[in-house]
């Protein structure tokens, strides 16, 4: 799955994907186990796979993180107080 395919998931959906490339690397991993490979690479192929979800489950994250900090912002300046600063892990 390409970075471009994965973006235009919605939340839930990416949230499925990994889940069903979580089961196909274990299964891939028990397949290695009994050595019933037939393609040495799918286990990385899945694996990035894996690692572009979770990114792009992550910049949507921070990206929301953001957009709260700048309503807070907002809401301090219209009432006078300091705007509270949101650490991002």
């Amino acid at each position: 799955m390409r970075v471009h395919e994965v973006r235009e998931l919605s939340n839930d959906q990416l949230h499925e994907e990994l889940e069903k490339a979580a089961k196909e690397l274990m299964n891939l991993r028990f397949s290695a186990a009994t050595n019933q490979f037939t393609n040495t690479n799918e286990p990385g192929a899945v694996k990035k796979t894996i690692a572009r979800i979770r990114t792009v489950i992550r910049e949507r994250q921070i990206q929301e993180a953001g957009e709260c900090q700048g309503l807070c912002a907002r809401f301090a300046f219209e009432q006078g107080c300091e705007p509270i600063k949101i650490k991002q892990p």
